[in-house]
């Protein structure tokens, strides 16, 4: 800061920590007064306003702020303006008090409450015993809930609000205040594995998926936060590698990295798996590279219920190559508005599955057809003990990656209502390199059960208008240039339909556009549903075909169905991939050995052989212990299969199925057919406690060695 004298030293907003902590930690640092003095002038401007004021972002923010200078320039205060400083203190943690004695372990505002109540604590601490009971109680809440709640929900690294908002809701500064001050560090696995949730999602532009509430795409100072202490406090070299990569930080934002940085040499990700499970948040994310402009896959099925910033998205996947090409809908337009309650949040904005039922209820909000809401706030979980029971959900049930593919099995029957939905079970199998084909492919096939006999969809979300060939396939784009095209094989029997303009944000009749729509995260045209008639089951599927330019007839692979009454999958060029759906002994394929190169095969048992039928040659391949086949149809054990005379199917074979090309087509024409949080949608919301209140702790120390 060249000129600290000039900085705004006024509210700034509700976030007067963004002026107060890099200057007090430049005072701390220099001993310079223009520093000092421009600190001690803003931390005047603080006590002058009433602990009420603004809300609770704001008092938050200011008490943070408060115990931060105080603690650090303690000596510098004077008896008259530190006296006047515990005041203010003890009376913004007295705000603070309904967090403390109220927790919500799980989501709201609580947390950042918590966190900045341990500040004041930690900066008042034996000096002021009008706070003692209250810091008995906060650090109760955070041994006793939000530690070993984010060791439930962070299992892997992730969280289940995604990267904007989780890494808010599970900012370090907490750990680094209490490591400061006793030694004793929180969570260790988390901020170990916190690293790997943004190096697998992280594209070349440094950009992160726009999953859950998201204002933006962009690193925030929470996720860079993470990072930094991944490295320094978990020995996680992969995360020093992509520390040193970052692009430079704004001033506050960079403190963290510069307090904890230590000599740990960077390690490149090369020889991680492509893809990583977050078991605790219900998260797969795989990439086809570690270098260059990756393609990247999430697919996010949460193994329980939560509302605040997590949408109702169980199952839903999305995808980017330089942009997004399949991501979810809407935009973070403000928490609790109309767009956010009745489309933003919902099923019909996400790529997952949606069902009609008239009459079914949202707590108020609109029927868009999607994933059920407990009619009450009152309903909502707020600790582990909740999101292990009446919250629970089945989630991510099987995971497996081998020469780079990935394999994922959501199971997200649970998250709809049981009068309309009886199972949704969606298999996602990723294939980075196929042999005749630059960039990756993917299958997804979705295993519908309904109680009665109704009509069910899967959307599909889209940034920019798609080209659109019959019910066949349409061709979508990324803004920056990737492409794709989405086969829709099964049903066979099925309407395709778009919903762009104004009616994008439709739901049950009414419109529900954004106030805004925000230039930080991907464009939306709207959405395909793919269509299916009513039935009880149902089995959607559906092959993506990523590539660098428009498709077309002379460049794409061609795309074929497979299947049988155990099994769905496709022939994407040289390439099969399938997925069993019930016991798969014996697979019958119309194509010679030779006319395929490498054979992809999902959901079989642990270790299980396959006998694969080429057209009257039998090939025996062997699972993993994930049920996963990965490798080239070369690789399999060969054995003769005797012609024989027509007749019944072999007990555990499966009957072949007639295929249908779904090749390219000349392209069509476009088809075109508050209560709770409080917090809006400016960009510092996520970010307000994850700039630097971990460094309260560190002067602590400081302080006290110079009072001794």
């Amino acid at each position: 800061m060249s000129n600290p004298t000039g900085v705004d030293t006024q509210l700034r907003g509700d976030y007067p920590d963004t002026v107060a902590l890099p200057t007090a930690l430049a005072a701390v640092i220099t001993g310079e007064s223009r520093f000092v003095n421009a600190s001690l002038s803003h931390l005047d401007v603080l006590l002058g306003i009433a602990a009420p004021t603004g809300g609770d972002t704001a008092w938050r923010n200011r008490l943070l702020s408060m115990a931060v200078i105080y603690d650090w320039l303690h000596t510098q205060l004077g008896t008259t303006r530190a006296t006047s400083t515990r005041n203010a203190i003890v009376a913004h943690m007295n705000e603070n008090h309904g967090f403390v004695a109220a927790p919500d372990f799980v989501s709201g505002h609580s947390r950042w409450g918590n966190a900045t109540s341990l500040a004041g604590c930690i900066a008042l601490d034996g000096e002021d015993g009008r706070v003692a009971a209250e810091c008995t109680a906060v650090v109760d809440n955070w041994q006793q809930g939000y530690v070993p709640t984010l060791d439930h929900v962070g299992a892997g690294g992730g969280h289940h609000m995604g990267w904007m908002y989780g890494s808010a809701y599970s900012s370090v500064e907490p750990m680094l205040m209490w490591w400061s001050a006793t030694g004793e560090l929180w969570n260790p696995e988390f901020l170990r594995d916190s690293a790997y949730f943004s190096l697998y999602a992280v594209d070349e532009a440094f950009n992160v998926p726009a999953s859950g509430d998201a204002f933006g795409v962009y690193f925030t100072s929470s996720l860079r936060s993470q990072v930094a202490m991944s490295a320094a406090f978990g020995g996680n070299a992969y995360a020093e590698h992509l520390a040193q990569r970052l692009p430079p930080a704004w001033g506050p934002h960079a403190v963290i990295r510069s307090i904890v940085k230590n000599n740990l040499p960077p390690k490149a990700p090369d020889d991680l798996p492509l893809s990583r499970h977050f078991s605790g948040s219900g998260f797969v994310v795989a990439r086809n590279t570690w270098s260059g402009v990756p393609a990247v896959v999430t697919f996010k099925s949460s193994p329980f219920y939560s509302y605040n910033h997590h949408h109702r998205d169980e199952n839903a996947v999305a995808l980017s190559y330089k942009g997004a090409l399949l991501s979810d809908g809407g935009f973070y337009d403000g928490y609790g508005s109309t767009h956010h309650q009745n489309f933003y949040t919902r099923s019909i904005a996400h790529n997952t599955l949606l069902v009609d039922l008239p009459g079914e209820t949202f707590r108020g909000w609109a029927n868009d057809g999607g994933q059920r809401i407990p009619a009450s706030w009152a309903a909502e979980p707020k600790t582990v003990a909740d999101l292990t029971g009446p919250a629970k959900l089945d989630g991510i049930e099987r995971h497996a990656t081998r020469e780079g593919v990935t394999w994922a099995r959501g199971n997200a029957s649970k998250a709809y209502a049981t009068t309309k939905v009886s199972a949704f079970l969606r298999d996602v199998l990723f294939v980075p390199t196929p042999d005749d084909h630059a960039l990756p492919v993917m299958l997804v096939v979705d295993h519908v059960a309904l109680p009665v006999e109704r009509e069910a969809r899967i959307a599909w979300q889209l940034p920019l208008a798609p080209t659109v060939n019959g019910t066949t396939s349409a061709q979508v784009a990324s803004t920056g240039g990737g492409h794709a095209r989405m086969h829709f094989l099964a049903p066979t029997q099925r309407a395709l339909r778009s919903f762009s303009g104004v009616e994008r944000y439709a739901v049950d009749g009414v419109n529900y556009p954004p106030t805004t729509e925000s230039t930080g995260t991907p464009p939306y045209w709207g959405r395909l549903e793919v269509a299916a008639p009513a039935a009880f089951a149902t089995t959607f599927s559906t092959a993506v075909v990523v590539s660098d330019a428009p498709l077309d007839t002379d460049t794409a692979p061609r795309v074929t169905r497979v299947s049988g009454s155990s099994w769905e999958g496709a022939e994407i060029g040289t390439t099969l991939v399938l997925v069993a759906t019930g016991t798969l002994n014996q697979l019958p394929i119309a194509r010679t050995r030779s006319s395929l190169s490498r054979i992809y095969v999902a959901g079989l048992a642990p270790n299980q052989a396959l006998a694969v039928d080429f057209s009257g040659t039998l090939v025996t391949f062997t699972a993993d212990n994930d049920g996963l086949i990965a490798g080239p149809v070369s690789g399999g054990q060969v054995a003769s299969v005797p012609e024989a005379a027509p007749g019944p199917i072999a007990p555990g074979a499966v009957a072949p199925v007639q295929v249908t090309d779904s090749a390219p087509a000349e392209p069509a024409d476009n088809a075109n057919s508050n209560e709770g949080c409080g917090c809006s949608a400016t960009h510092k919301g996520a970010d307000s406690v994850s700039l630097v209140m971990g460094l309260a702790a560190v002067a602590a120390m400081r302080r006290r060695s110079k009072r001794a």
